[in-house]
């Protein structure tokens, strides 16, 4: 699949570049970090296959907004082109024994295994385990932690307290999301195989 990356660009920058005026105008071009996770993502003909159906149904999508304006002359060639790629890869699918459609083994949609997360490795959903319940444990009994250390109970006053146990509140939502199940917690990634909308 390696071979293949350049072919993986080429079809992302003519989704980027088709029936877009800013090439008479600037640069136009995948995006880095778009081009970094297509290189990093393909890893399999499978991963091949897929990436091309999405740039290609984008350029299709495209090609029939055009089609419907009137404003193309060559937009049926470029729809041809298009369906002899999605029956390429399609054909490619169902040989890999993995059907012709875009749907992903756990029914989500089109590229759905190359833009999911990895979970969290087992080391640091350990750590952040014993991190988390480490605090829930000194803000829930706050006064016998302080005791054990030598200070004396209550020296933070019942307003510190307080605050300790609030904020475990949402200490304890993110040890048993990233803890226990293993998800990421932030802004999803974007799309890595969706090219940069006009």
């Amino acid at each position: 699949a390696f071979c293949a990356i350049p072919q993986v660009m080429a079809i992302g920058t003519l989704a980027v570049c088709y029936n877009n005026g800013e090439v008479f105008e600037r640069v136009v071009k995948l995006r880095k970090g778009l081009s970094a996770q297509l290189m990093v993502k393909t890893k399999s003909m499978e991963d091949v296959y897929r990436i091309f159906l999405v740039f290609a149904r984008d350029i299709g999508s495209t090609a029939q907004t055009l089609q419907m304006k009137g404003s193309d002359p060559t937009v049926e060639d470029v729809l041809k082109a298009v369906d002899a790629i999605e029956e390429a890869c399609e054909d490619g699918l169902k040989t890999m024994g993995l059907g012709g459609t875009m749907k992903a083994k756990n029914g989500a949609g089109a590229g759905a295994e190359l833009d999911s997360q990895p979970p969290v490795p087992i080391v640091v959903r350990l750590f952040v385990l014993f991190f988390c319940v480490g605090y829930i444990l000194y803000a829930w009994n706050a006064d016998a932690v302080r005791v054990s250390y030598g200070v004396r109970p209550g020296a933070a006053g019942p307003m510190a307290d307080m605050v300790h146990k609030l904020l475990s509140l949402p200490v304890l939502f993110y040890a048993v999301t990233v803890g226990i199940l293993g998800k990421r917690i932030g802004s999803p990634e974007p799309d890595p195989i969706q090219p940069r909308r006009r």
